[in-house]
């Protein structure tokens, strides 16, 4: 320790203020204040490196003396202090003229991130990690105010960070990564919520049970889809004629959960069954023991043979025989 000691007031003697002769090998003069980039504290940013030999400026210029102040902060240096610095940076400091003041003050330098880029880049992020259909549009909400703040200076870049899937209609949280010269300088936790509106068909008048949609019953209507159930419709014509299963209000939303196929064929009707035998087609009269609506498979039976076969619904009256024997 007394080692030690000895030896950091051998270097203090070396850096106190002395006169620099015209043929000092190496001068050293650290100016009074001094701004430097960060994030470390160099001698090359604090003091002017004046000698013969270009290599040893450049090498004494990149020697670090500590983590450098936050941007636009000040750190206070004493003559004492810098000696530990040095000191700790075990160079060779040879032949060296020093011209440091008791104390010096070194500033970061700094630039201004404003709180609304910060925010145009939060929701900028957000829409293109969203994947919507093309009729949707989304409005995004931020949920935190994003405040101004002190940077270091040179070039940004943001992008977001969600952590688990995007949730709709709902608060969500979420990061702005904000990189400085590509790398990652602040994530900055936030919360927004995202909406999902889509043109979607809905009642405009109460409709009964059972009852077959027809165009001067719905209408096209914005809402927001964000927590509504995936088969909500958005195509009219894709369910006119369809049979609804239960009673609906106006303005209830239509979903193919809703919506049946409308009776295409009623019990005891009379049906033509249609089969194949050897690619040729046949045709015979029957009598429905089901309802039934395209696609369905009913009870049918063969008024001339009596004999009750399964068959499919394939339009009004009629139907096509699954399997087909001839007796």
């Amino acid at each position: 320790m007394i080692k030690r000691w000895l030896l950091l007031v051998a270097f203090m003697a070396l850096i106190v203020p002395k006169t620099v002769w015209a043929n000092s090998a190496t001068a050293i003069t650290v100016a009074a204040e001094s701004i430097v980039k960060g994030p470390d504290i160099t001698l090359g940013e604090i003091a002017a490196i004046k000698g013969p030999d270009n290599q040893r400026i450049k090498y004494l210029s990149r020697i670090k003396l500590g983590p450098a102040p936050a941007p636009g902060q000040r750190t206070l240096f004493t003559r004492e202090l810098l000696g530990i610095r040095l000191q700790a940076a075990q160079a060779d400091y040879d032949g060296i003229v020093w011209q440091v003041p008791p104390e010096f003050q070194v500033t970061t330098a700094s630039q201004l991130l404003a709180g609304d880029r910060l925010q145009k880049a939060a929701l900028a992020g957000l829409k293109k990690k969203l994947v919507i259909d093309a009729s949707e549009d989304v409005e995004v909400t931020l949920l935190d105010p994003v405040g101004d703040r002190l940077a270091p200076t040179g070039t940004f870049s943001f992008d977001v960070q969600i952590p688990a899937s995007i949730r709709y209609s709902t608060p969500m949280s979420f990061y702005l990564l904000v990189q400085h010269e590509g790398t990652l300088y602040q994530r900055i936790p936030l919360k927004c919520t995202v909406r999902r509106f889509a043109p979607i068909v809905v009642t405009v008048r109460p409709i009964k049970a059972h009852e077959v949609l027809t165009a001067e019953k719905l209408q096209l209507e914005r809402r927001d889809v964000g927590r509504l159930t995936a088969d909500y419709i958005t195509d009219m014509e894709k369910v006119i004629g369809l049979e609804v299963k239960r009673t609906l209000m106006t303005g209830t939303v239509l979903t193919a959960s809703l919506l049946n196929q409308p009776v295409q064929v009623k019990r005891n009707s009379p049906v033509t069954i249609v089969g194949r035998v050897a690619g040729i087609e046949i045709t015979a009269a029957g009598v429905a023991l089901q309802d039934g609506r395209n696609g369905q498979v009913i009870q049918v039976r063969n008024q001339s043979s009596q004999r009750v076969v399964a068959a499919k619904v394939i339009s009004a009256g009629m139907v096509q025989v699954l399997t087909y024997q001839t007796n």
